[in-house]
Order: C-alpha cells, then sequence, then structure tokens
C-alpha cells in the first residue's frame, strides 16, 4: 500500500470510532443492552431497586464461530496513522508519520502475533526504527 492513512480515535465515553463500520450480526440488537432489574442508572444516587424477583439469565444462543482471517505479508510505504483517546485525562493525541516495512502472518486464529516491521517518524521528528 502507498501512503494509507488512518485516523482513529477513542471519544469520551470509550467508543473506537472504527468499529462504526462493523454491522451487527443479523438479528442481534445495535443498542446497549437494559440493565438488570435492581440496578440503578448511573446519576440516580439513592434509587430504590424494583421491588420483585431478580431474573434469571438464559443461555446465550449458540452462534456460528467468527471467520478466520490470514494475510501473509502487507507492504506499507509513507503511510501515516493518527491516534486520538478522549477518555484520557488530559486527551492524547498521537501521529506516526512515513511509516515504511512490513506486516506479516497475520492470522486470527494463531495464538502468536504478526511480525511488525516498521520504520518512520513520531510527529515530525522523531525517528522510530525497529
Amino acid at each position: 500500500m502507498t501512503e494509507p492513512r488512518l485516523d482513529a480515535a477513542v471519544s469520551r465515553e470509550g467508543r473506537l470510532n472504527i468499529t462504526a463500520i462493523l454491522k451487527p450480526a443479523s438479528g442481534a440488537s445495535a443498542s446497549p443492552s437494559p440493565r438488570p432489574a435492581g440496578v440503578a442508572q448511573a446519576g440516580t444516587a439513592g434509587a430504590v431497586p424494583a421491588a420483585g424477583p431478580t431474573p434469571v439469565a438464559s443461555a446465550p444462543a449458540t452462534s456460528a464461530p467468527p471467520p478466520s482471517v490470514a494475510i501473509g505479508r502487507v507492504v506499507l510505504e509513507g503511510a501515516q496513522l493518527r491516534f486520538s483517546d478522549g477518555a484520557m485525562k488530559p486527551a492524547v493525541t498521537v501521529a506516526l508519520n512515513q511509516l515504511s516495512g512490513t506486516i506479516e502472518r497475520i492470522d486470527s486464529t494463531s495464538p502468536k502475533g504478526a511480525q511488525v516491521t516498521l520504520e518512520g517518524r513520531l510527529g515530525a521528528e522523531s525517528p522510530l526504527r525497529p
């Protein structure tokens, strides 16, 4: 890939922006799960839990395993990565520029990590080398 760019950001609520491209599985809801009975909503200090029995969680539905992904080698030339974390106090932003190198043996079924060899710059000045 020549001159790819990725801007990744974590919101103040802790959500990673690039996860927005992922679609929920068919039949799954994209909205958060409702709170269990007896659990007060955040910010409602002194709330009294609802009366009644506590529901018993049912067994999760059986679903297909996630697809396996294997990529032999990715070559990067002149890549840029900008990462911001708004959930941290104070917020943090890091820019990696002029990234070149390889990422090899990407395999979602392997416990071993990929082999990454990259060079570039942190910000405008600081060199990054393996």
